[in-house]
Formats: C-alpha cells, structure tokens, sequence
C-alpha cells in the first residue's frame, strides 16, 4: 500500500517536531524528482492539526494562497467549498480512529518491522491526497509517494538547518501577498543545496465557462413565453458522491433557481461532471425550462462563477442577467434545502430510533462524525427534554456536557484554555488564546482590542453558530430581556468548546459587525491572561 521509503521517512520527520520551529506560512521549496517544484507547509504550531502538505506547481501553490487567505464571512456551503479547495498531498499524524484498518495495518506492520512504538496521542502517519471538490483519499499513486518522500526528506533537512542557523538565516518568514521568493532546497549528489526560488504571481479563480452551442435547443428556448424575474446560483453540494469505490468521492454542483417573490422553487440541477464538463448542467437548465414551458426575463447573479456559466446561454436563450449582491429568494432556498438535508431540529419522539442508533456505534465510528452532526445532538440535549438515563449515556458517548452536569459539577471542571480563531474578513484574523475560567465577556474585550475597535456598543455571542438564532446566545450584561444569558455570566469551560466548534460574535446591533470565530485547539493548561499569538491581516476601520 505504501512503500516502506515513505513510512521511515515520515517517522523520522515526526521526530524532528519540525511544527514546533515554523509557522504555516513559513513555506519553503523543494525540487521533486520529476521535474516539478513543491511548495511545503509545516502545519502544527498551535496543536489544531500536525502535517505536511505538499502543494505541488502553480496550480498547488495557488490552492495554498486560497487557504492562507482565509475563507473570510462567508455562508456555510461556501464554508464547505473553502475547505474543499485544497491541491495538495499530506503526511499527516492521526489517532487510530482517523484512519482506516487497511491504513492502520500497515503502519503496524512497518512498525513491527522495524521495532518502532505506535505509542501516545496521533502515532500513526496519515497520508493522504486532496483535490479541489474531492474528499481527501488515499495516497495510491507511486509518483505522488514519491513526490512526498522528497519533501520529507527536504523537511527533515530544514529541522537540521534551523536548530543550527534559525529561521532568520535561512531565509524562512511568513509568506503574504508581497513575498516574492522562498527558499528552494534540490539535491545534488545525495546532498541538499540552499537557493531561493521566485514565486510566480497569483493566478485569478478560473471557473469553467461552457459555450452553449445546442442550436436546436437554442431555438426552442427562443421560441417560450418569458415570465418574470428569477434569482440564480451555482452551488456547490454539501453531501459527495461516488460512483466508482476505488475513486475519491465528489461534491457535485448544483443550480438553483427560485422566483423572486419566493413563491416558486424549481427542481435544483445536479452535475457530476461541472469541473470536467460544465456544459452538462447548462444541459439539464434547458430541458428544465423546456419542462416547464418558460423562460425567465431576467435571471438574478451574485458571483462570477454562475456568470461565466450561464453568459452564453443566457445570450442565446434571450434572457437578461444582472449582477445583485442579495438574493433573499435563494438565501430562503438554500437554508431549507439544508434543513431538508438534516439541519432542521428534531422533536424527542422522531429521534429516538436515531439515538438507539448513535448508542449502538463504537468508539471509531462515533470519532467520525461530523462536527455538524454532533452540534445536532448537543442542541437536543440542551432542551432537556430527554430522559435522565438517555441524556446522560448520550453525552457520555459524544464527550459533551449538558446543562444538569453543569450544574452538578462545577467545582470539578479541569484547567484547560483554548486557542480560537477569529476573523472579521477574507485574510483578517487573530488567533488569542484564553483560559477556560475566562467568560465569553472577557473574550469579547480581548477581540475589541485584538481588531482596534472602540468598546462601544452591545454584542451577543451565537455559539450554534446561526447569527440571531435563539437556541444558544449569549448577551452583553445590562441587556435586561437577556439577563439569564449574560455573557458575563458563563464562563468558556460551560460551553462545550472542543477543536472545530465553530461560533459567531455579533458587536454592534446596528452596524453588525460579524466575527467569525471557531476553536483551533484545547490546551490542558492554564493561561494566566488573554493573549493574540497570531495576526494576519489589517483590522477594517470601526467608522
């Protein structure tokens, strides 16, 4: 499955703790063995996940500048999508539960054969394959296993040189939007040489731009009555798809469609092939308006990507686009295709066959669900409306807490801080890490200061992550409807944050300033006082 080359000189690189001598963004070069130029990235500095990626060419490169940037506030499909734009390959360092029994194996069988310890927290190597809009997947590729034995080897060469020179000296700092060259290490003779490398400049988003070139189609479209306005997007889909089981799953684009005045939602148009080839969904569009004997008079955008999709077409077909940067129709749509999806809240009674289920799953299985699905589960919990018995096995299950534990055991809580993420825009965003004695007010002060705002207004904290929901939200004190959730009141210990849990900060009722924040680690540790250990990005003006 992987060659024994790549498990050795994973190991030797974990020994190395190379994550805790560079940032992220701290990348270097390395010539692979055919031809190409990779780009590393030493992930791990603050605990959320230790890897290497490999970001290999421009194309790999460009992927990794999308995820330097940041997702920015964005919605959660688009979330999901920013997570799904990754180029590169990863040798990362898992828990068993993270990996398959094949995976898991064959890292014992290196380690038994070579009288290695798979002992302690995230032992076993992970190596894996991202592509954009593909589920991460196994690394079967010889070349790619190649490709990622020669940045071990360059990683490991890195460690040595920074423990003797520093990072100064070598030429290593946080790459941004100005950074023009890295350093570049190729090996000669079985010996690495150091030079630097120019990076080639940013290349623009490309999305797939079909050209309508069905005549008969065409004309029919031409020849249907035309029937107000419409709102359209081109999205891509929550939930993947795989056709064939030895291949990596896909997430395949939708189109939705939806009247403005809400009243009407049309069957959304799935593709599997938008990437490859986009003129499929442009196909399934037309017999769709065929179907139902219309066309629209004016279809409604908001971003490129739907443009340059249906531009031709829409040329064609005689219907006019414009550009709008809301669209309340399709916001509507897409938050009941979720709900339809599994994000609506169920009652006690629909769940229990679901609950018996959950219980049923063992340690490995329960460890791989969703962050999303486990949100789910806690908000049930948090009603209360459960029996005793079951809350509590359930918890137990999931590691959450409810409300009655809370109560019960506050005196008993362990010392623990968090590191959290917080961004108010695409490419601004501190990282502060706080003590788990803290209270969301004392993080609201610490974000005020970390992004030069005045203090000056209300705030609320929303920690199902929904801006305005009332299932989990947490007030500025004074605010006197809201008195029993006041975030002077809860400390951060109370809230179930674990790595990943994503939640909003709202500052300012009037001029909603909305921060996005999510947990990028727990520490089991003490922090004496609120700190920003990482800033990227200039803050915005307040006013």
């Amino acid at each position: 499955m992987f060659s024994d080359k790549l498990f050795e000189l994973a190991f030797i690189y974990k020994k190395t703790k190379l994550w805790k001598m560079l940032w992220d963004s701290e990348i270097f070069a390395v010539s692979l063995p055919d031809g190409e130029i990779g780009y590393c990235s030493i992930m791990g500095a603050i605990g959320e996940h230790c890897a290497l990626g490999l970001y290999v060419g421009e194309k790999g490169l460009n992927s990794f500048r999308i995820v330097l940037s940041g997702p920015g506030m964005v919605s959660e499909l688009n979330y999901h999508e920013f997570l799904l734009s990754q180029d590169c390959l990863q040798c990362a360092f898992e828990n068993r539960d993270g990996l398959t029994e094949e995976e898991v194996e064959a890292a014992r069988d290196y380690a038994r054969r070579n009288r290695i310890a798979l002992r302690g927290r995230n032992a076993f190597p992970h190596f894996v394959k991202f592509r954009p809009s593909y589920m991460p997947w196994f690394l079967r590729d010889e070349q790619d296993q190649r490709r990622l034995c020669a940045a071990l080897e360059a990683a490991i060469e890195v460690a040595a040189q920074v423990e003797q020179k520093g990072k100064a000296a070598l030429g290593l700092e946080q790459m941004n939007e100005d950074t023009a060259s890295v350093p570049l290490l190729e090996k000669r003779n079985g010996t690495f040489v150091w030079s630097r490398i120019d990076l080639p400049p940013a290349a623009p988003v490309q999305y797939p731009q079909p050209q309508f070139i069905n005549d008969i189609t065409a004309a029919k479209l031409l020849q249907l009555k035309k029937n107000g306005m419409w709102e359209c997007q081109v999205l891509r889909f929550p939930e993947p798809m795989q056709e064939d089981p030895a291949c990596a799953p896909y997430f395949p684009v939708i189109l939705m469609l939806v009247s403005g005045s809400m009243d009407e939602i049309l069957p959304p148009q799935i593709s599997q092939k938008y990437d490859e080839e986009p003129e499929d969904l442009l196909e399934k569009f037309a017999d769709l308006l065929l179907e139902r004997q219309f066309r629209p008079a004016l279809l409604s955008i908001r971003d490129e990507r739907t443009h340059v999709l249906l531009k031709d077409f829409c040329a064609r077909a005689g219907i006019r686009i414009r550009m709008c940067e809301d669209l309340p129709a399709i916001d509507e749509a897409v938050e009941s295709l979720m709900s339809h999806m599994g994000v609506n809240e169920p009652t006690p009674d629909s769940v229990v066959e679901i609950l018996d289920m959950l219980l049923s799953l063992d340690d490995a299985e329960l460890s791989n669900l969703p962050d999303e699905i486990r949100q789910q589960f806690a908000s049930i919990l948090e009603q209360e409306n459960l029996p005793d018995e079951l809350t509590d096995e359930l918890a137990g299950k999931l590691r959450l807490q409810t409300r009655r534990e809370r109560r019960l055991w506050p005196e008993e809580w362990r010392q623990q801080s968090y590191v959290i993420s917080v961004s108010c825009r695409k490419g601004c965003y501190r990282h502060i890490q706080i003590s788990g004695e803290n209270t969301l007010e004392d993080l609201h002060n610490v974000i005020q200061d970390a992004f030069a705002f005045d203090n000056d207004h209300a705030y609320a904290f929303f920690m199902d992550n929904c801006q305005w929901s009332e299932r989990d939200a947490y007030y500025a004190p004074g605010i006197g409807q809201f008195d029993e959730r006041s975030a002077g009141d809860f400390c951060l210990n109370q809230l179930d944050l674990e790595a990943g849990k994503q939640f909003k900060y709202l500052f300012d009722f009037g001029d909603e300033w909305v921060f996005q924040c999510r947990v990028l680690r727990v520490l089991e540790e003490q922090t004496e006082r609120p700190a920003v250990v990482r800033v990227q990005g200039e803050p915005p003006e307040q006013y």
